[in-house]
């Protein structure tokens, strides 16, 4: 968490200049990474907050690809919370929208965070299905760190 902490520090200060600059754009993909640096060091009400102002930024900018990534965003911290209705319906919009743009490689990461939902909930076929849905993303585009890390939730025993 030493690493979030620090991740969140820089992503904040990216937040200040993208915010003086105009960066809408940048602006809502650190709102996204901040909601997952926060999520993961288990602040959820913040990776919330954070998630909830990319998706509003996202929305207001017609950014696609950036909804789509506050969805999943949405999804992990729901995830986390242990609230798996509203984590369903985040990571299936997400998984829409990124199907919809072709971005096969975010499309990937969705399915694995969604695998792992439902590996935590105890539902082995589903989690399988969408971690390896993932894998079979990452094996084409030859991803090696996403390969790795889709791997370990799959044979993690949670």
């Amino acid at each position: 968490t030493d690493n979030l902490a620090e991740a969140a520090k820089w992503l904040e200060k990216s937040v200040e200049i993208k915010e003086k600059i105009g960066d809408k754009l940048g602006l809502c993909e650190s709102y996204s990474l901040l909601s997952e640096c926060w999520t993961l060091q288990g602040i959820c009400d913040k990776g919330l907050e954070y998630g909830e102002k990319a998706l509003l930024l996202a929305k207001e900018t017609a950014m696609p690809a950036g909804k789509a990534t506050a969805y999943r965003s949405l999804g992990i911290a729901h995830r986390e919370k242990r609230d798996w209705g509203q984590a369903e319906k985040c990571f299936e919009e997400s998984i829409r929208i990124f199907k919809e743009l072709g971005q096969e490689i975010d499309l990937g990461r969705t399915y694995r965070e969604y695998g792992l939902m439902w590996k935590r909930k105890g539902d082995t076929d589903k989690a399988e299905k969408y971690l390896n849905m993932a894998l079979k993303i990452f094996e084409k585009k030859k991803l090696d760190y996403e390969i790795k890390k889709t791997r370990e939730v799959l044979g993690s025993h949670e």
